[in-house]
């Protein structure tokens, strides 16, 4: 019987297809998958050594004039890394790694063949000698020579081997180690989460700080809530504080009245965990040649290092400092609307929350007085968050009297910003004073304190309620306007 024009194609499509399935096959199987495994093959060849880094329980690395021998420490992920000679002393963790692992991964560009006189590439006595000892006991060893002047790669060889490997340039950072570089160089280090008590003694003052529920309190030279970012910051500082230098590996008392630390004009002590374990430093700034050096130490090591000056400007500081200066007290996801009042009048915002796509909770303010309109939601939300987080430059008054507010210009305010929550109920109210420079005084309407704030923390209070309006509020020549009560 014969085909039909539509059988014809039909036919002659499906031959396509098969012979196009074939020739994807041979392309994938026969082509790209081969490609791949030469592609490897010549990576593997092309790797110098055969171990893993997991493989690596020593190493012996000489360089800088420096011979260190670096130890594994545990096994597992957890393991690390301890110095065991010339000291024994932790290992920096993040610096053998890299070692180990390029060392590991190491990799040739090109082969320089080989040369009977080594000198001529850097290696007859190596810049860099590392000689690793695996868990199984064989030993590998990397010679590191001269950087290539041609095209910026460095000459190395394996030990034992005759052949000049032509490597990247990069080796130099990774594995030029001496001593100094290999070694945990953390001078206070302790776990943020265990931290309860803090107390530092300056020449300028001694104060306390006890860490309550969720919340630090200042506990000496006064009883106080603490700006919970001035202690991260003071904490902060002290857990990264590092050795630029060791200046006594072994301190004597002699190496103590050198270094100022015999009577250190800096101790810092933590109380940790719910042992209340304790820990101390002690820092002293000396000069030396017109330039001021700040030696610290902590009480259950020999050495004594030397360390950035910067950290005594993190432990200087005043009372005020330490003292919590939030103005207002409420939470911004409790907060329905806002009031405010300038000099064009009152007016108010209402807040509701509904779920966007994607179940996200999304806020939409409503203008509700002396018109209704919709709000610019950025704006109040900015405003919202600048409300919770305002804080003062300094107390001006503890218990502020009739006269102080008058003086101050609080008790008629310039302006006035109050905060909603369920029902109407009143959250918090700011109070904005006078202007006195670069500063304005202001105070909460449930606090006797006044405060002094850098005038530009108020650049975004409104004057006006077109300050918050999405669109001008409809008003004579756009429609009627509706006047709401709250």
């Amino acid at each position: 019987m014969a085909m039909t024009q539509k059988q014809k194609i039909l036919s002659m499509l499906a031959v396509t297809a098969s012979l196009a399935a074939a020739l994807g096959s041979y392309a994938w199987f026969g082509v790209y998958q081969k490609g791949e495994a030469e592609a490897k093959a010549k990576d593997q060849a092309d790797t110098l050594f055969s171990f893993k880094k997991d493989d690596v329980k020593q190493f012996v690395v000489t360089a800088k004039g420096e011979t260190t021998t670096v130890v594994r420490d545990g096994t597992g992920k957890d393991a690390g890394w301890r110095i065991a000679s010339p000291i024994q002393t932790d290992a920096e963790k993040l610096s053998v790694d890299a070692l180990v692992d390029k060392v590991a991964g190491l990799k040739r560009k090109r082969s320089a063949g080989t040369p009977s006189d080594l000198a001529q590439f850097g290696l007859g006595k190596p810049r860099v000698q590392i000689v690793l000892t695996l868990e199984s006991g064989k030993t590998e060893e990397l010679d590191v020579g001269d950087d290539n002047p041609f095209d910026g790669t460095i000459f190395a060889k394996r030990g034992g081997d005759g052949e000049v490997e032509i490597c990247e340039g990069g080796l130099k950072y990774p594995l030029e180690k001496g001593l100094f570089d290999l070694r945990d160089k953390r001078v206070f280090d302790f776990d943020d989460a265990q931290l309860q008590k803090l107390d530092v003694a300056t020449p300028g003052l001694a104060y306390g700080l006890e860490k309550s529920g969720e919340e630090w309190k200042l506990d000496a030279p006064i009883q106080a809530k603490a700006d919970a970012q001035k202690v991260t910051q003071i904490s902060s500082a002290l857990k990264n504080l590092r050795a630029t230098r060791f200046a006594s590996e072994q301190a004597s008392e002699a190496d103590l009245q050198r270094f100022g630390l015999d009577h250190p004009g800096y101790t810092v002590q933590l109380t940790l965990g719910k042992e209340m374990a304790e820990k101390t430093l002690i820092l002293s700034a000396q000069k030396e040649g017109g330039q001021e050096h700040v030696y610290a130490k902590q009480a259950s090591q020999a050495w004594v290092a030397e360390v950035p000056s910067t950290i005594l400007k993190d432990l200087d500081a005043s009372v005020m400092d330490l003292r919590d200066k939030t103005i207002l007290s409420f939470k911004q996801a409790d907060a329905r609307g806002l009031a405010f009042t300038a000099a064009k009048g009152t007016f108010t915002v209402e807040r509701k929350q509904h779920s966007a796509d994607g179940g996200v909770s999304q806020d939409d303010w409503t203008i509700t007085s002396p018109t209704l309109g919709p709000a610019k939601r950025w704006k109040l939300s900015s405003l919202l968050s600048t409300l919770e987080t305002l804080k003062g430059a300094s107390i001006v008054s503890e218990k502020a009297t009739a006269a102080d507010l008058a003086n101050d210009g609080l008790d008629k305010p310039v302006k006035t910003a109050t905060v909603f929550g369920d029902g109407g109920k009143e959250l918090a109210k700011l109070l904005v004073g006078k202007t006195a420079g670069s500063k304005v005084y202001a105070k909460s309407a449930a606090d006797d304190r006044v405060f002094e704030v850098d005038s530009y923390r108020f650049s975004q209070l409104p004057n006006d309620v077109s300050d918050l309006a999405e669109a001008p509020p409809a008003g004579k020549d756009g429609g009627a306007t509706t006047t709401a009560k709250r």
